[in-house]
């Protein structure tokens, strides 16, 4: 969804909820914080 909406977003990222994320930004990034259950827990940004 969040490519279809934003086709310049090349690059989405799932993360683990408490694991690092990358300190750079991308404008073409976003990062996908979820638990150990695979549900979003933090709402999506362009990191």
């Amino acid at each position: 969804m969040i490519e279809k909406e934003n086709p310049s977003i090349n690059d989405v990222q799932i993360i683990l909820n408490g694991s690092p994320v990358p300190a750079d930004f991308r404008c073409n990034r976003v990062h996908l914080i979820d638990n150990i259950l695979g549900n979003v827990v933090q709402i999506p940004w362009v990191a």
